[in-house]
């Protein structure tokens, strides 16, 4: 109800020296006695028998002068709540209307209308849903700011489109009971914003089930069955504190914005979303998540895209095309920064990643989805870890067939990677088909920089700089590492390899490149490297490297450079190239260079007594099982040689190709200096 007042409103007209009737406008029907107005002509109030009133006319007596400045004010007595409704309104300006200002009161519900104290010992919890009950779809509950905090004793049931607005973080909600929201939401167009929603703690024991600030779930329509969606739900500009389960959880939800909103301290997961699609979550703050070392087994997420434990793609969709850019993410205690399982079209762009153990996973959901098109680009990462952290950024398949893809695309990666695990690294690849891993600038991994584990196939990795890969406790420090399983193809080109001279390990980047029992198309070329070895090729790869010199000792005839072909490692109409260089020294005897390929070989440096430098090239063609052509050419400094020969190999097992050198004199040498073999 109003309290007792008044309401002027003041007109003005000019005297014509005639007419004594004039019309009060702006919405007046009943001017209840000449007591309500007081009058001025020229400056001089006229006394109230000197005119009358009659509905919204006031008659003068006599007829103000021509010219006369004539002020009339209307003072309208307020005295209960029905005069809100004969009162009226009017925002003045062309163009505007009158309406009773009830309608212009009631065009938002404050919880206070309806008996929320927020003194924070009384329970609210009524009153503020009695107000959410009385709005209209599409009003605006307001939370003002309040002495304390409004106490709840159970969840907020919203169940038709809402605005819920506050004053800012000095609007608190406060959850008193586990297990329970402040909002949950079962309505589409619902806006939470400008609210402090706090919870009952959060505790790295276990999560709570059902605790988290605001959820909102469609309708899950039962096995086989596609879900019905929520949409149009909009959290912003909240603080979100304290929570023993997820801050925001959204299960089958689209056309969503979660942005500008501060969480903190929370179980499980700040931003959670569950089959859900068409989304937004932006520039958000969200610290200290603790992970649940209980029920959750130590998983905790600071964004999480994912979908509920299930083979079921229909009723438990993967998340579609939501975008994830602007966030900071800092202290993810024991797992990852931002999460997908599953997943297509997600785009997760200008992040920044702080003190996380994982810093970006992308995983598959539970052998039946694997990401699809996801796009990790621009993000800046750092463990604020030194040895101890896992992979900063992550891409896994499904099962054993189903592939993930996408892009990794000009992140910053610092301090990621286990030092104490071989296979962990800055990056890693899993599974996945047609990934781009390009423009990255990794720092400080352990032990591995770029690691390509298994079947990854049609990758490119490209204008990457690894910077200071290292290890204490291991006994190799790697730029990229290919492999530990077989079935790997792609290309590793134009990328950077560099030993600053700045990291106190006791190995940094002793190894630029290793391919281990790699039997796909894998191109290695143009890449950079301070490493002392560029190349270690323990599998079959189409690679380029050159090696350090290797020279004959004395008499007979001696290895000067040996690699075994494993077998199945070409196929029928692909072959091999080598090409080896080096010089002769000393003059004392006949020197002979020869090649083999398993037991055929090419002798093109034949007997001949000189100190010159030597060269030979060579392809081999496997042309049909056990079968090969080989055409080679030699120069001895002076005369090029040359042949095109047959050979019949088993390249479904092992071959060894090598060059040899054989000096008649014991102190005469042949010395190797470059060895570069190329699968095409």
């Amino acid at each position: 109800a109003f309290a007792g007042g008044v309401l002027a409103s003041s007109y003005q007209f000019t005297g014509t020296g005639s007419q004594v009737a004039f019309t009060i406008t702006g919405g007046v029907t009943a001017i209840p006695n000449a007591q309500a107005l007081i009058i001025t002509i020229d400056g001089v109030t006229q006394h109230t028998d000197t005119y009358t009133t009659a509905a919204a006319v006031v008659t003068f007596s006599t007829a103000p002068p021509l010219n006369a400045d004539i002020q009339i004010r209307y003072n309208a007595y307020l005295g209960t709540a029905t005069d809100a409704a004969s009162a009226t309104y009017n925002q003045g300006g062309t163009g505007a209307s009158s309406r009773t200002i009830e309608n212009k009161l009631q065009e938002s519900v404050s919880v206070k209308d309806f008996g929320a104290t927020g003194d924070g010992s009384t329970d609210d919890t009524t009153a503020i849903q009695a107000a959410i009950d009385a709005a209209n779809a599409g009003d605006c509950v307001r939370f003002p700011d309040p002495s304390n905090y409004y106490k709840l004793s159970n969840e907020l049931t919203i169940s038709k489109s809402l605005t819920l607005v506050g004053d800012g973080f000095s609007s608190q909600i406060r959850q008193t009971v586990d297990a329970k929201s402040i909002f949950k939401i079962s309505a589409s167009d619902v806006i939470i914003k400008s609210l402090y929603l706090r919870g009952t703690g959060a505790p790295t024991d276990n999560y709570v089930a059902s605790s988290s600030a605001v959820s909102a779930v469609g309708t899950d329509n039962g096995a086989a069955v596609a879900p019905t969606y929520l949409a149009g739900i909009s959290i912003a500009d909240c603080y979100i504190y304290n929570w023993k389960m997820d801050g925001i959880y959204f299960q089958f939800v689209e056309d969503f914005d979660i942005s500008h909103n501060r969480l903190e301290t929370i179980t499980y997961s700040g931003i959670m979303t569950n089959s859900s699609r068409r989304g937004r979550i932006s520039n958000n703050h969200i610290e200290d998540i603790k992970c649940s070392s209980g029920a959750g087994s130590g998983n905790g997420y600071g964004i999480s895209m994912t979908r509920t434990s299930s083979t079921d793609l229909t009723q438990y969709p993967v998340c579609t095309d939501i975008t994830v850019t602007g966030n900071t993410v800092r202290s993810v205690a024991t797992w990852s920064g931002i999460d997908a399982h599953g997943g297509e079209r997600l785009v997760v762009n200008s992040n920044t990643i702080f003190d996380t153990y994982y810093g970006i996973t992308i995983g598959g959901s539970h052998n039946v989805a694997a990401p699809q098109e996801v796009l990790v680009n621009s993000n800046v990462l750092c463990s604020n870890r030194t040895g101890t952290a896992a992979m900063g950024i992550s891409f896994t398949g499904s099962s054993t067939t189903i592939y993930s893809s996408g892009s990794i695309n000009g992140n910053i990666i610092e301090n990621y990677g286990d030092q104490d695990t071989a296979i962990s690294a800055a990056i890693s690849l899993y599974q996945t088909r047609g990934l781009a891993v390009t423009g990255n600038t990794i720092i400080n991994p352990s032990p591995t920089g770029i690691h390509v584990k298994y079947k990854n196939y049609g990758f490119t990795i490209t204008g990457n700089v690894v910077r200071d890969a290292w290890t204490t406790d291991g006994s190799s420090a790697w730029g990229i590492r290919v492999g530990n399983a077989a079935n790997n193809e792609g290309v590793i080109t134009g990328n950077s390899f560099l030993n600053t001279g700045t990291h106190g390990g006791t190995i940094v980047l002793n190894k630029a490149i290793e391919s281990e029992n790699v039997s796909g198309e894998l191109i290695i070329t143009s890449n950079h490297s301070d490493a002392a070895t560029y190349l270690i090729d323990t599998g079959q790869t189409a690679f380029r490297g050159s090696y350090t010199n290797v020279s004959t000792s004395g008499t007979g005839e001696d290895d000067l450079k040996s690699f075994t072909i494993l077998g199945n490692s070409v196929g029928i109409g692909k072959g091999i190239k080598v090409l080896a260089a080096g010089t002769k020294s000393s003059s004392n005897g006949n020197k002979t260079i020869k090649f083999h390929f398993g037991s055929t070989s090419a002798t093109f440096n034949a007997a001949n007594n000189d100190t010159n430098d030597w060269r030979f090239e060579a392809f081999v063609m496997l042309t049909a099982t056990g079968a090969q052509k080989i055409t080679w050419a030699g120069w001895n400094g002076t005369t090029l040689t040359q042949g095109y020969e047959g050979a019949s190999e088993d390249m479904t097992g092992s071959v060894v190709m090598k060059v040899t050198g054989e000096c008649a004199h014991a102190s005469d040498l042949i010395t190797q200096q470059m060895w570069v073999l190329e699968r095409y």
